[in-house]
């Protein structure tokens, strides 16, 4: 027993110390790619600048408050990289990169990240645009919340489903603004959902098909209904007799 007792001790021992040396790794694998990052802000070369982004989203628990800091100041200059398979990649690394106390490292990650969204140059690339309003998403910031709710309003429908994605990710979030969320897209859902009932109106009908797995997606995940609710009457009858009066979800 004592045997037993004494070997144990020494595995917790061991594993603390390992625990302690790649934390002090990470530490240094991130100071490291910041300076990387820096240069290849300085430089303006481009594949740098994605390689260091994604190895500073996979170390940044390690990062303290100023380094956080100085990376959220480098970020805003790569996105104006020319290459969009760069900026496209640097976008999923920046979702990655939330916590902070009381989120405020993740609602500075989601500002970067809609500032992108709201650029001409974004608005122009479909493909682009949907994949930074999902990763906005990601980082489900309570202060961001507006603005993918204003997107389902947006002209273009295949951005409206990227928005409907991406308020998907608020399921954690606390009650009242997940019921924003199922609000705002229950509001469009239905728009569509009547309009595409004319069996003339062929255009309603592909508007419809853009948002409705993305919608059908994000409201199972935000109410936690996971069967016997589809399409937008059914939706919203839930809303009426459960969702809206619920407590919790």
């Amino acid at each position: 027993m004592m045997r037993f007792l004494v070997v144990s001790c020494c595995v917790l021992l061991i594993g603390s110390v390992l625990e302690a040396q790649a934390s002090e790794a990470d530490k240094t694998a991130l100071a490291e790619a910041l300076t990387g990052l820096q240069g290849a802000v300085k430089g303006k070369i481009e594949a740098d600048m994605e390689h260091f982004t994604k190895l500073v989203s996979e170390k940044w628990d390690a990062a303290d408050e100023a380094q956080r800091k100085e990376i959220h100041t480098l970020l805003p200059k790569c996105l104006n990289a020319k290459d969009a398979k760069v900026r496209g990649a640097m976008v999923e690394a920046i979702a990655r990169m939330g916590g902070g106390v009381k989120e405020k490292d993740a609602d500075t990650s989601a500002k970067i990240l809609a500032d992108e969204a709201g650029k001409k140059t974004t608005a122009q690339d479909l493909t682009y645009h949907g994949q930074v309003l999902v990763a906005v998403g990601k980082l489900h910031s309570a202060k961001q919340l507006p603005f993918l709710t204003k997107y389902m309003n947006y002209k273009d429908w295949e951005v409206r489903g990227s928005a409907a994605e991406a308020l998907g990710f608020y399921r954690e979030s606390p009650l009242a603004q997940k019921k924003e969320a199922v609000e705002a897209m229950l509001k469009i859902y239905n728009s569509a959902w009547s309009a595409a009932n004319d069996p003339r109106d062929t255009t309603a009908k592909n508007n419809l098909e853009k948002i409705k797995r993305a919608t059908e997606g994000s409201l199972k995940l935000l109410t936690g209904v996971k069967t016997g609710v589809e399409g937008a009457p059914a939706w919203q009858k839930w809303w009426n007799d459960t969702g809206k009066k619920a407590t919790a979800w």
